[in-house]
Parts: structure tokens; sequence; C-alpha cells
């Protein structure tokens, strides 16, 4: 007894020091992440508008630059910025949400492990499924009912596709991998990744319509490791 008392005594007064330890053996990676639009494309929607002696973007309808229906690639929402973790198990929760316009986002990006809440907006009970690329890739939620939510620990690795059953055109693209730490930004906005144990990692800007971005690093105890970005048409598509 005496022994164990000594032991939990050494523990409780430690504890503070053994926290700074600890920080000091981890480190963070953070940094900033930018978009813009393809140059080439956007000169050419600018001399289309000045041969027809017209202000930029009005031979496509619209006073921005962009042709009606048409990204902007400079001011997205719905990136995703990464982290490959071997030491992260999942669990983390994602919201989606089905209305009669389809799904909300419009992309996830998620870990085995992880798990996905689809929030039911439409007016009737659905049925959605996620799904990969094999005959048996497939992962189904119980039926929503209409304004309840189910969510479904996600299983299944690659380029998924998350469904309705009763609205064949609706899908939502669903990027997952194992050991994916991932955080959902906005054009201009910075990430930050904290309490990680040295060593090497991948960080990966992906947005669905784009493709995505890999960056190598090594990351020493201790360390703000700085990775910044910009992610545009011309520099992911060749």
């Amino acid at each position: 007894m005496r022994f164990v008392t000594a032991i939990l005594t050494f523990v409780f007064l430690a504890g503070p020091f053994a926290v700074n330890v600890a920080a000091q053996d981890t480190g963070t990676i953070y940094g900033h992440v930018k978009t813009k639009g393809h140059k080439e494309v956007l000169a050419k929607w600018l001399s289309q508008s000045i041969e027809n002696d017209e202000p930029a973007g009005e031979s496509y309808g619209n006073k921005n630059g962009l042709p009606d229906g048409a990204i902007d690639y400079g001011n997205l929402s719905g990136i995703y910025v990464i982290l490959t973790d071997k030491g992260y198990k999942g669990g983390r929760y994602h919201e989606a949400r089905v209305d009669s316009d389809g799904f909300w986002p419009a992309a996830l990006a998620v870990s085995v492990g992880d798990k996905i809440r689809v929030e039911n907006k439409t007016s009737n009970d659905i049925t959605v499924y996620l799904a990969g690329d094999g005959d048996d890739d497939i992962q189904e939620f119980p039926v929503i009912e209409e304004g309840r939510s189910e969510t479904i620990v996600v299983k299944l690795t690659g380029e998924l596709e998350l469904g309705v059953d009763e609205m064949e055109d609706e899908i939502m693209s669903v990027a997952s991998g194992t050991g994916w730490r991932t955080q959902r930004l906005s054009s201009g906005d910075d990430y930050e990744f904290e309490d990680l144990k040295a060593g090497a990692y991948d960080v990966v800007f992906w947005f669905w319509r784009l493709g995505s971005i890999v960056r190598q690093v090594t990351l020493n105890s201790g360390q703000r490791l700085k990775v910044n970005e910009i992610l545009s048409v011309d520099r992911i598509i060749k």
C-alpha cells in the first residue's frame, strides 16, 4: 500500500512537469489556404467582353467576370485540408443534410472510424447509402424518417458516393482514408493540427471539383511547421 501511495504521490506532484514534457515532444502543422481562378479562362472571358465592347463578364450575363453558373474558383467553400496520421482512429462527426434540392454540403472528407450523420429535410422517408467502386463496398443507413437523422460509422475507403435510393440523381462526393484528420475551410482560411508526434506526414489540400495537391513534410518535436497552399485549376488539372 505504501508503494502504491508513493507512486500516486509522485504522479500528482510530477503532473505539470509531465504535461510540459509531453507538449515539448509534440508539434503543430498549420497554414493558410488560398484559391484562384484559371488565369487562361479568366483572360478568355475578359477578352470576349472586350470584343463585344461590354464590361467584363457582361457577355456571360453577369458583372463578376464569370459565365452564368460558373464556379468562382477564387472564392470557394468546402475546401479540405487532410492530415494523414497513423495514430488517428476516427470518431469525428460529419454533418450532412438532404432536402428537395439534394445534398448539403457538396462533398465530405472523412476517416475510417468517423461518423456521418445525415438529416432528412425532405417530405418523405429516405434510404441513404455510402458506396465505393466494388460490388460489396456499400454501407446503408437505417431508413431516415422525415425530419429525423441517422448515423453510420465509416468503414470504406477511397472515392465514395453518398446517395439516396429515392433520389437517384442526387449524389455527394466523399473522400475517405485511414488515419485522416480533416478540416473544412473556405478560401483564405487558416488551419491547424496540434499535438502531433514527430515524424513524416502527408498534408493534402482537396476540393472535390479540382482534385488534390499533396505536400509531404517532416515534423520535429516541439516544431510549429507552416504549410501554405494555393489551389487553382491550372495547378491541379494539367
